[in-house]
């Protein structure tokens, strides 16, 4: 009986409700929404923590800060033994560049400490000398004289020896500075015609030297300041937009220097500097002359997120029933 109750059961309209439920079954569109709007909601939250409205600043003229050449000379001069570099090449800091003939310094300086191994040795047997002389039982006249004449050439010894020591490390500084390297890394722009063997004169250019700057420095002006205050070391979002035309970039950036605000009205000088490496700048976007920017400040702004939220009213249910809810500002 049970059995032929089911088969009656499932009949035509059973068939059709199954149907119906499934065309009903709200679960999966349902999750992708509320999927959608929590990464729309995170989204949103992550770019406006990080982007400032304020009121916009135009920086025109904005032109990238080429680091000043260098001119490497050598202060004493000497003669040329070998150039390791040449014009145009890119450099670390400390590479080595250009070296002076370091021949004469290597005999002076074996010759010096030869003879300061001799007074080290001859210092040596005058102190033991005078400990024995010092040391005898009975002392005379002689022993007594002989006792100041030890003295007399243990200082003249120490002497010589602290003098010898000297010169030698003289010598040594002067074949470190016969190695003329790189201050910085950086380009060499221009190198002076020199051969190995040619003597040097002091003073002599060796080398231009153009260091490369880490951060990328952009200089331009500032229009229709005259009631903000932009003074160095504020944070800010750049806009910048190629001269040319072309989609703008956005980085962050650190007001270098600003002229001061003279209210009359005219430009005023800006210096930027962006905190993104060169590579990551480079890959974004070609920095050449006379490109414009948008620059806003970060110092005390609100973000988007906290401007949508004041407009925003909050609802609040009255205690009193028959009350509507009223809105409240926050």
């Amino acid at each position: 009986m049970s059995n032929r109750r089911n088969k009656q059961n499932s009949g035509p309209m059973t068939t059709i409700a199954n149907r119906a439920a499934d065309r009903l079954d709200l679960k999966g569109p349902v999750r992708a929404g509320i999927a959608a709007m929590l990464l729309f909601t995170l989204t949103a939250a992550g770019a406006t923590a990080t982007i400032p409205i304020g009121q916009s600043i135009a920086v025109v003229d904005l032109d990238p800060v080429t680091p000043q050449a260098l001119v490497l000379r050598h202060a004493k001069g000497g003669v040329v033994g070998q150039v390791h570099v040449v014009a145009g090449a890119a450099v670390k800091a400390g590479e080595l560049l250009v070296s002076l003939e370091t021949r004469p310094l290597d005999e002076q300086i074996s010759a010096l400490k030869l003879q300061a191994e001799a007074a080290t040795m001859k210092l040596a047997g005058v102190r033991k000398e005078a400990q024995l002389v010092s040391g005898a039982g009975e002392q005379t006249a002689q022993t007594t004289a002989r006792v100041k004449t030890l003295e007399k050439q243990l200082a003249d010894i120490e002497k010589e020896t602290i003098g010898l020591q000297v010169r030698i490390a003289l010598a040594e500084e002067d074949v470190i500075r016969s190695e003329i390297r790189a201050p910085a890394a950086g380009r060499v722009t221009g190198l002076a015609d020199l051969k190995p063997g040619e003597p040097l004169a002091a003073n002599t250019a060796v080398a231009e030297f153009t260091p490369t700057a880490e951060r990328v420095t952009l200089r331009g002006k500032l229009r229709d300041t005259a009631n903000l205050d932009v003074k160095a070391g504020d944070m800010a979002k750049v806009w910048i937009s190629p001269p040319r035309g072309g989609r703008a970039q956005a980085f962050d950036a650190l007001i270098a220097a600003a002229s001061a605000d003279d209210k009359s009205g005219s430009d005023r000088s800006v210096s930027i500097d962006l905190t993104a490496s060169r590579t990551e700048i480079a890959r974004r976007l070609a920095l050449e002359p006379g490109m414009s920017a948008d620059l806003r400040l970060a110092r005390n702004q609100r973000t988007l997120f906290d401007q949508l939220r004041s407009k925003r009213p909050r609802t609040v249910a009255s205690s009193d029933a028959t009350h509507p809810a009223r809105s409240v500002a926050p």
